[in-house]
């Protein structure tokens, strides 16, 4: 497939060149362009490649003329002239292949632009089902506008050229949400009133039904006011997932309030940052947790009896406008930034969706951590909608135990972050039988995963989603009932009651295929960050486009570009964000954890591909004392961080380097930063070889997980970086390969290879 047209004027290959670099560039925001090239010269066909290193403040007349030295260089080379003699487009003076180092004779993964003798140019499209004719004909507009906006301001830099929109609105979707809004407790009341009986939530053998919830509920927030808790009031929740959970977060909503869940293995000094920052004064805790409340908060216990409780006064004047939940995300200071998330925009999420088809005999599971906003959807789209809440019960994650209740609780709905999909997939497929409808988020799907769900379950239907929190769980779904046939999974297009847009740094829009800032807008945004009034109106910003007066949208941060069909094709961040065991996570506020201590004079992180698909943190440093102990610094900088930040913002690995490397604006150069695929052992504890059978198959699969050597037998697997998300991995692959029940308590409490292979050996007994 491909478009053919031709440039308004005169032509030369350094043009078309300059051209179609740019428009790569502005396309994928690559600042490493790898053109193949091939020429008719004097009747031969000769290839080459030719490399450009660019960045934002790269000019127009710049890139020209790195174009053609580019061409000398080929020339000198023996590629030959760049020039031709006429003839029609099916001999072509010149081929460019921009984005790949391959031969531009073969197959190609990019699109192909021929430049012919009377200057027409043809954009085939790549060998890739992500392309069809109106993606090439976009990429080809792509490649005339640059050239001709170049030529109009040969000054300006490459990503600040002003090239032609589309025609229509820049903010595409339905902004405003199929369903009146309303509040997320008046849903759940509403259903207990029509039909009592029916179960609402389940859990290990507990249920309850819609009456019971919200009698318990009801109770719980007399109990709740009695504290002091009214309209936007912030609670904290610490508890197990449990059926008390889930009567807690619906009784802080009734009581006007909004429930801040907080994790329990989180470091003390960060509930404590957190409650503090969010001026939380009453906290629901179960008993075992109730210790874990930072002092000064009132606890409040979740089970005492119904007639126990104060007399329950409903509040006044609640709307959807108020607070449902706060959720926190990274700050780039450090300093961590709570989202205020109205009912508004949880109504928006789980009612009259186009995205996803909800049944009233539908079961849900609850799975993912409750400060995690994928339980949002997990929870209330269940409940909002008159279906079965199933809970996995509170613990660590373990595949067999995940499966067993997916099939215990005929769960038809599962969402699993995408870590813990391609984890499931690959150990326990299994575990879907039965589902209907599979969802996922929070990082970037895996094709071949997908391809594989599809394979064992060919009913299944499955959802990508992507999203921020800011804008309530998804913003962007792509639902299919057939596995993807391209190399990426798509995260589709604007969900109901959401429109979305792609913007330059000016608030311009951009053309289809052009790479630019996503905006979000609708029902689902948050207020804000809550007491940051600067932070909020930094990425709450007023629409540009306003249908009606005070309209905002929100600056996602990520990149984006526009597909021809009406998707959105997500490119990266534009900032130091990036997403971690579906965590978002600031690079920034890890870096500022290491700078302050007086150990480390310039800090850096960056994130790096898993071998399982997620990413890791690599942190960088520079000491203080170029004498200091290698091991005692990282030693330290490792004990300072698990002391200050969750589980999933302490980096993988600690390389101390001598210095940094900077760019030309004097910004430290990531590219140069040296990537990790296997760290060295860096542990306090001496090291012991594996001396039997199991100990050496055990350390090689633990390195092939952990990404390090050598694993002596007495190292702890979570100090050696494991996190909950490779436990679940390690133990099903401990299952299939070499036939160990391991349960995920052994291991938490048994975390050596030395302490599971005494452990395993005992279990077996004594030999015959």
């Amino acid at each position: 497939m491909s478009d053919t047209s031709a440039f308004p004027e005169a032509d030369t290959t350094a043009d078309a060149l300059a051209a179609v670099v740019g428009a790569w560039y502005r396309r994928t925001l690559q600042e490493r362009v790898i053109v193949g090239c091939r020429v008719a010269d004097e009747g031969r066909t000769l290839a080459g490649q030719a490399v450009f290193d660019l960045d934002a403040e790269h000019t127009h007349q710049e890139l020209l003329g790195q174009a053609t030295k580019a061409l000398g260089d080929l020339a000198d080379a023996g590629v030959g002239s760049c020039g031709g003699e006429s003839g029609d487009i099916g001999e072509s003076v010149v081929r460019f292949s921009a984005g790949a180092g391959r031969d531009v004779t073969g197959a190609h993964t990019v699109p192909l632009v021929e430049l012919g003798a009377d200057t027409s140019i043809v954009v085939t499209a790549p060998d890739d089902p992500a392309w069809d004719e109106r993606e090439a004909a976009a990429y080809a507009a792509l490649v005339r506008s640059v050239r001709t906006a170049g030529r109009a301001a040969p000054d300006a830099p490459i990503a600040r050229l002003v090239l032609p929109a589309d025609e229509g609105p820049a903010f595409w979707g339905t902004p405003q949400a199929p369903i009146e809004a309303a509040r997320i407790d008046d849903l759940i009341a509403g259903h207990a009133a029509s039909d009592p009986e029916a179960v609402a939530v389940s859990c290990a053998g507990q249920s309850l039904t819609r009456a019971e919830l919200d009698a318990c509920a009801t109770a719980l927030a007399a109990r709740l006011q009695f504290h002091g808790v009214g309209p936007d009031s912030v609670v904290a929740v610490l508890m197990h997932r449990s059926v008390d959970l889930i009567v807690a977060l619906v009784a802080v909503l009734k009581a006007g309030g909004a429930y801040l869940a907080l994790n329990p293995d989180d470091p003390a000094a960060r509930l404590a940052d957190l409650t503090r920052d969010a001026g939380v004064e009453v906290a629901l805790a179960q008993g075992d947790l109730a210790g874990l409340v930072p002092a000064g908060i009132t606890v409040v216990g979740p089970a005492e009896p119904l007639d126990q409780a104060p007399a329950w006064t409903p509040p006044t004047g609640l709307t959807p406008d108020h607070l449902a939940y706060v959720c926190y995300t990274s700050g780039s200071t450090g300093e961590p930034k709570g989202v205020g998330v109205p009912h508004r925009a949880v109504a928006r999420l789980v009612r009259g969706t186009d995205w996803v088809d909800i049944r009233p005999d539908d079961v849900f599971l609850h799975l993912s951590p409750v400060s995690f906003d994928a339980a949002t959807f997990e929870i209330f789209g269940a409940l909002v909608n008159g279906c079965r809440l199933a809970v996995l019960p509170g613990g660590r994650m373990e595949m067999d135990r995940l499966a067993a209740t997916v099939q215990d609780e005929r769960v038809s709905v599962l969402l699993l972050p995408t870590g813990l999909l391609h984890a499931t997939v690959s150990s326990t497929i299994d575990a879907f039988t039965g589902v209907r409808h599979v969802l996922t988020g929070g990082d970037v799907a895996s094709a071949e995963h997908v391809r594989r769900l599809f394979e064992a379950h060919p009913d299944v239907r499955f959802t990508n989603g992507y999203g921020p929190t800011e804008n309530t769980t998804y913003t962007t779904c792509w639902t299919t009932d057939t596995p993807p046939a391209s190399a990426s999974v798509s995260i589709g297009g604007p969900i109901s009651g959401t429109s979305v847009a792609i913007l330059d740094e000016d608030l311009n829009p951009v053309p289809t295929g052009v790479a630019g800032e996503l905006y979000a807008a609708g029902e689902g945004l948050a207020v804000g960050y809550l007491g940051k009034p600067g932070a909020t109106a930094a990425r709450f910003v007023p629409h540009p486009f306003p249908s009606r007066p005070g309209e905002r949208t929100y600056r996602t941060g990520d990149l984006a570009r526009r597909r021809a069909d009406g998707g959105v094709e997500f490119i990266g961040r534009a900032d130091q964000q990036v997403k971690v065991q579906g965590y978002r996570v600031e690079l920034g506020a890890v870096e500022d954890a290491l700078t302050r201590s007086p150990d480390v004079a310039v800090a850096a992180v960056a994130a790096q591909r898993e071998p399982q698909g997620g990413k890791r943190l690599i942190a960088y440093v520079v000491p203080a004392d170029p004498q200091a102990d290698t091991a005692e610094l990282v030693a330290g900088l490792r004990k300072r961080l698990g002391a200050e930040l969750p589980a999933y913002m302490v980096p993988w690995a600690v390389l101390v380097l001598p210095g940094l490397a900077l760019n030309r604006n004097g910004k430290v150069d990531r590219r140069a930063l040296p990537a990790v695929t296997r760290q060295p052992r860096d542990m306090w504890n001496e090291y012991v070889a594996p001396t039997t059978d199991l100990e050496r198959r055990l350390t090689d699969l633990w390195g092939q997980l952990l990404g390090i050597e050598p694993i002596g037998v007495e190292d702890d697997f979570f100090d050696l970086g494991g996190h909950s998300l490779m436990a679940a991995e390690l133990l099903a692959v401990l299952q299939s390969d070499l036939g160990l029940d391991v349960s995920a308590r052994t291991l938490y409490l048994q975390p050596t290879i030395a302490e599971l292979c005494a452990d395993i050996e005992q279990s077996a007994g004594p030999s015959d």
